[in-house]
């Protein structure tokens, strides 16, 4: 694992908020922040309490300009407080990039599970391989509570488009806009079982060992289940 030690400073270039859980951040820092897709940071807030860190996984695939994307949590009010103060010019310290979750070869399929924030280090891994020529189909099955809080469904629906090798499925349980099916990604998981296929799970403890689960009994080899852990 690198050392996540040094500190960059980081600056703000636009924030977008999701309902109210969540915080869609791109940030500025130099060029030599330099991260692989699936990769985290850890990042330093300050209050009248005193300094407290919160580890987030990138979102975006490498650019190799300094630029990337992370998505806040608002869950807990202490952070909220502090991102809700931000704005273009904002600026934060964050670490260096860190964590190994698999990058799967491009000539294999892949399977992409996801639930809710859970998306995100899968979005830089599914940018990335869109961006290599002849890579083998690859599958996101990503499931939200409402879907009016989708993080990053535009750039996701933007890649589908683009990229007929992407294979976009969103669930939720409040369908009210219609930008969701209504369900769960597990309850269509055996539909999605691909021969020599890589599966990558992101999502809430309980909700990847479920996934591990069904893929196993799927008959899916363990070593093809790949499970994002810091």
């Amino acid at each position: 694992m690198k050392d996540t030690a040094r500190a960059f400073r980081a600056t703000v270039r636009r924030i977008e908020y999701i309902g109210r859980r969540y915080a869609i951040i791109e940030a500025q820092v130099s060029p030599d922040f330099i991260h692989s897709p699936g990769q985290f940071t850890k990042v330093a807030f300050v209050d009248q309490e005193g300094t407290f860190e919160r580890y987030y996984s990138i979102a975006s695939a490498p650019h190799g300009d300094g630029r990337f994307e992370l998505c806040l949590i608002l869950d807990e009010q202490r952070t909220r407080d502090l991102v809700e103060g931000w704005a273009p010019g904002s600026i934060f310290m964050c670490s260096a990039p860190a964590g190994r979750f698999t990058i799967p070869r491009y000539h294999r399929p892949i399977v992409c599970i996801a639930g809710g924030s859970g998306i995100t280090p899968l979005k830089a891994i599914i940018e990335d391989r869109l961006k290599q020529r002849d890579a083998a189909p690859t599958i996101l099955l990503y499931g939200c509570q409402s879907d009016a809080e989708i993080p990053f469904y535009d750039d996701l629906k933007r890649l589908a488009l683009h990229h007929p090798s992407l294979n976009l499925q969103i669930f939720a349980d409040d369908t009210a806009l219609g930008r969701a099916q209504p369900g769960r990604p597990l309850d269509e998981l055996n539909h999605f079982i691909l021969a020599d296929a890589d599966y990558l799970l992101c999502g809430p403890p309980a909700f990847m060992e479920a996934a591990r689960n069904l893929l196993v009994q799927q008959g899916v080899a363990p070593d093809a289940i790949h499970q994002d852990r810091y």
